[in-house]
C-alpha cells in the first residue's frame, strides 16, 4: 500500500470547530495550541510505509481537522520500537506528543530487552487502543491437512519434523505459534525470519510448511492458494474469510492470537488532554474512509478508552511475558 502523506494544511480554527459542547477549560488550551502554528507530533516508531505507519497517518488525516491543529507523523524506528518509545517517555506531559504503540513495545519488549530506556508502566498515559490484527494457521498446499485438529495430529505423528516459519523471533507470530504447540503439546521447528515477506516467501514456495500469519501479509499467497488458511486465530471468524472456522469453533478454545496497536501520551499529561484525543481516536475509527482503508490492510477498527486499554495491556502482559521468560528469549545485541 502506498505511503500517505500524514500533513494537513493549517485548518482556520475556531471555537465551533473544536466542539461546541465541549467545556471551555478543554477548548481553550487546544485553541491556544492551534493559533501558534505548533503542530501535535504522532510518533511512530517503525519505519514508513509498514502497517503502523500506514494506520498512524489513516488517524492523523482524520483527526488533524477535528483538532483543529496540525498533525505530523515522527517515524523514529529502530531497536523494537524502544527508541521512538524512549523518545516521547522524555516528551513534556503537554499533549502535544502521540506514540502508536503495539504490544511489543508496551509488553514484550519488558522480557526481550534486560534493560529498557523507558518504563512501559511509569512513563506513559494510556489514550486509545484503534485497532487490531488477527491471525490465521496457515500451510503450504502439500501439507495433507485442512484444519488444526488434522494438523495437530500430523504434527503429533511427526514431532519437530514440521516447519513453522516466524517475522523473528520474539514476534507475535513466533509467540502464537510457540504457545499454541505448548497448549497443544506439539514439537515443530522454528524457523525465524527476518520480517514477513521472506517468510511468507517460503511458506508458498514451501521451504517451510506452516506458520501463523495475518491476513494483511498473506493475503496474495492466500488468494493465489499458494498458502491455505486452516483456522482463524481470533474471537470471530475473520470478514476476508466468513466461511473459515475459528480455533474455538475446531474444538480448541484460547487461541486468540494477534497484534493490537493504539495511543499513548506521557504519563502526567492532564486529563482533560487525553480525554480529547480519546474523543476524536474514537470518531476516525468510525469514519467510513478510515474503516474502509483499515479493511483493506486486514486491520479490525476498534476503540477501547483508557481504562480498558489499560486493562488490555496488563491482560497482554499476563499471557506473554511468562511464555518469553520461559523460552529465554533475548534479543539484547
Amino acid at each position: 500500500m502506498p505511503k500517505r502523506d500524514g500533513l494537513l494544511d493549517r485548518p482556520t480554527v475556531t471555537r465551533r470547530s473544536l466542539g461546541l459542547g465541549m467545556m471551555g477549560a478543554l477548548a481553550a488550551p487546544a485553541l491556544v495550541r492551534a493559533q501558534t502554528g505548533r503542530p501535535l507530533r504522532w510518533v511512530v516508531a517503525y519505519p514508513p510505509g509498514g502497517a503502523t505507519d500506514v494506520i498512524a497517518r489513516l488517524l492523523t488525516n482524520a483527526i488533524a481537522p477535528r483538532l483543529g491543529q496540525p498533525i505530523v507523523v515522527d517515524n523514529r524506528p529502530g531497536a523494537a520500537g524502544s527508541i521512538g518509545a524512549d523518545n516521547v517517555a522524555k516528551s513534556p506531559a503537554d499533549g502535544q506528543t502521540v506514540l502508536s504503540a503495539d504490544m511489543g513495545i508496551l509488553v514484550y519488549n519488558r522480557a526481550l530487552y534486560r534493560q529498557l530506556p523507558y518504563d512501559p508502566d511509569k512513563d506513559f498515559a494510556p489514550v486509545a487502543l484503534y485497532v487490531q490484527f488477527s491471525m490465521l494457521l496457515a500451510v503450504h498446499p502439500s501439507l495433507p491437512v485442512r484444519d488444526a485438529r488434522e494438523f495437530i495430529a500430523y504434527v503429533k505423528a511427526r514431532p519437530n519434523q514440521v516447519t513453522m516459519a516466524s517475522p523473528g523471533v520474539g514476534s507475535p507470530h513466533h509467540l502464537a505459534l510457540e504457545r499454541f504447540c505448548r497448549l497443544m503439546d506439539i514439537r515443530v521447528t522454528h524457523v525465524p525470519y527476518r520480517g514477513a515477506a521472506p517468510a511468507v516467501n517460503d511458506l508458498m514456495a514451501g521451504t517451510v510448511q506452516a506458520m501463523f500469519l495475518d491476513y494483511a501479509s498473506g493475503a496474495a499467497a492466500y488468494q493465489g492458494g499458494k498458502a491455505i488458511p486452516i483456522a482463524a486465530a481470533s474471537a470471530d471468524r475473520l470478514r476476508e474469510y466468513p466461511n473459515l472456522t475459528t480455533l474455538a469453533e475446531q474444538g480448541f478454545p484460547g487461541h486468540e492470537y494477534g497484534s493490537a496497536q493504539g495511543a499513548l501520551m506521557r504519563a502526567g499529561t492532564p486529563d482533560g488532554l487525553l480525554q480529547r484525543m480519546d474523543t476524536l481516536i474514537g470518531e476516525a475509527v468510525r469514519d467510513e474512509e478510515v474503516v474502509r482503508r483499515m479493511q483493506e490492510l486486514g486491520a479490525q477498527p476498534v476503540h477501547l478508552g483508557p481504562a480498558q486499554y489499560r486493562d488490555r495491556i496488563q491482560a497482554e502482559a499476563r499471557t506473554w511475558l511468562p511464555l518469553i521468560r520461559e523460552l529465554g528469549i533475548n534479543l539484547d545485541t
